[in-house]
């Protein structure tokens, strides 16, 4: 395709064409509501979160039929005759308007079958639903996945989000000590096989919200909430912790804790032992001790290790090395503190792609040492095998090398959100792209408004460009962008899926942005820096950066 015809079917996302034909629904239906999004086909209007959304007489026509067909997959001829009856067009234009509408309403909604067309996976609401609800200042962005891209209900007995504990007295200091609780609370309940566990990366959203628990309920399709408060008085501390239903808010359970900060590692093992209880009385209190003895038994080290953690999700080169720093003194005070180790040698993998690494250390060498620690035979934390698996994969430059790890993680703790995130870039590395969405979709189920969504969005454009839906591939890295403009794989699988899709004006574009952003990036660089396998989808990312037009050498 050429760039005019490029720049035309872009210009046909706006829809000058005179609209289509407005008749009554042919399920005899008029509305429809998903997520956030309504539709009303008799009025022809269109609208996400209260907001009208003009999408154009076509993709209005074409979420229509995909909606009302939504029992089984479209063929894209299919909806070329249904859409545009009376015209010859391309398959591209089809394209065009399924990412104009991906755009609107979410990625989520719409689902490419590779090889066979697209299908409507949103989940409608009924009359009497209420539609979940939206942040403020979040108009004219891309909308958060609604609950249905959770699991849908039937598959959420019993889930539960634990909220960000609110504070007084408690200064900028040691706030990360409170946030702590929350991070060690949910790694506990996620080792637990019958219960769904929100990642405290998307708990973390409400921090500092007056929310009602039934809006949080709805919003991440999530059964219980436990929430509560810590009092700070010098060195005394008391916290106040409560389960309650999210469906009517009825509280299950509420118990106040005194003690010292000093005691703050047993406040999480008492308050988790009781939580566990209370949701699920049948088991077995045994896997709680387990989790237990994962943390380390001085305080100082676990402030260290959760100082670090805050500074690298600021995805940073200060942050990255002032997290490292912070890491190595962990490890210093508490020696084989397998999560610090994990989470060092994850920052040390992190920095290579995004240009942080020191010039003249040898930073891999280091980060496979960390790795190797966290992934030890004797380790049963999921959150230092996932990390220190990822690190081994990407490191070490076999990734077959830290897949059994990350295995082992998701075994030992299905509900932990981070595991899915790192055994879905694994894969991903190792050619295995369906294995790699499939875990990746269970991260976003499990923590949908997690911040680092975009690593997750972007390893799923990665691996729908291996499985050749370079449609799909797109509308994943516009979203990873929109999420974090300064992480750089999203660039190179931007720019790789529009050089497929045909649309080089773009594509051109997009490798502009990347070669700011990683100074003398060519293909041959890249096939020789990156992770991806040949044989195993190298072949096909390579081929799309081409033709964006990425220099050769």
């Amino acid at each position: 395709m050429g760039p005019l015809a490029c720049d035309f079917l872009c210009l046909l996302a706006t829809d000058k064409l005179p609209i289509a034909k407005q008749s009554r629904s042919s399920t005899g239906m008029t509305t429809y509501a998903f997520g956030q999004v309504e539709l009303d086909t008799s009025l022809r209007r269109l609208a996400v979160a209260g907001q009208p959304v003009d999408v154009g007489a076509r993709a209005f026509d074409l979420l229509v039929a995909l909606i009302e067909s939504r029992e089984r997959t479209l063929s894209k001829q299919w909806l070329l005759e249904k859409v545009w009856p009376d015209v010859v067009v391309e398959e591209s234009n089809l394209y065009v308007h399924i990412s104009a509408l991906r755009r609107a309403i979410g990625v989520g909604a719409i689902t490419t079958i590779p090889g066979r067309g697209y299908r409507f996976t949103g989940q409608l609401r009924t009359s009497g639903d209420a539609a979940p609800s939206v942040e403020s200042g979040s108009r004219g962005q891309t909308p958060a996945p609604p609950a249905a891209e959770a699991g849908r209900s039937e598959e959420l007995a019993p889930s539960i989000v634990v909220l960000p504990f609110k504070t007084l007295g408690v200064g900028d200091s040691r706030m990360h000590l409170i946030d702590g609780i929350v991070d060690d609370i949910v790694t506990a309940l996620s080792q637990l096989p019958r219960l769904r566990v929100i990642g405290s990366g998307s708990s973390f959203v409400y921090r500092g919200r007056n929310v009602d628990i039934r809006t949080v309920g709805r919003e991440l399709a999530v059964r219980y909430v436990l929430d509560g408060s810590v009092r700070l008085a010098g060195e005394k501390l008391r916290l106040n912790a409560r389960l309650a239903e999210t469906e009517g808010g009825r509280t299950l359970w509420a118990e106040q804790l005194d003690g010292a900060i000093e005691d703050l590692l047993d406040f999480q093992d008492d308050l988790t032992t009781r939580v566990v209880m209370a949701i699920v009385p049948s088991v077995d209190a045994a896997e709680v001790t387990r989790a237990r003895a994962l943390r380390p038994d001085s305080l100082p080290a676990y402030d260290l290790y959760l100082r670090a953690l805050a500074r690298i999700r600021e995805m940073t080169a200060e942050g990255s090395d002032a997290a490292i720093e912070l890491l190595n003194e962990s490890l210093r005070r508490q020696p084989g503190f397998a999560a610090a180790a994990g989470l060092a040698a994850w920052a040390y993998a992190l920095r290579i792609p995004q240009g942080w690494a020191r010039a003249g250390d040898d930073e891999t060498t280091a980060g496979l040492a960390l790795a190797q620690t966290a992934i030890a035979d004797d380790v049963a934390d999921p959150e230092a095998l996932s990390r220190g698996g990822y690190a081994m994969a990407f490191l070490s430059r076999d990734p077959q090398r830290g897949l059994p790890a990350v295995e082992k993680a998701i075994r030992l703790a299905p509900s932990h959100a981070s595991s899915r995130i790192d055994a879905g870039w694994v894969n991903c590395y190792c050619g295995r792209h369906e294995r790699a969405i499939a875990h990746l979709h269970n991260f976003i189920r499990l923590s949908p408004r997690d911040p680092m969504l975009f690593r997750a969005h972007c390893c799923l454009a990665f691996a729908h460009i291996i499985g050749g839906d370079f449609e799909a591939a797109v509308a994943w890295a516009k979203r990873a962008l929109s999420g974090n403009a300064r992480f750089t794989p999203t660039h190179r699988a931007l720019a790789s899926a529009l050089g497929h899709a045909g649309c080089i004006d773009e594509a051109r574009r997009a490798v502009g942005e990347l070669v700011a952003l990683v100074p003398g990036l060519s293909v041959e660089r890249f096939a020789q820096e990156t992770r991806f396998q040949p044989g195993c989808g190298l072949e096909t990312i390579v081929a799309g950066l081409r033709r964006a037009g990425l220099p050769e050498r």
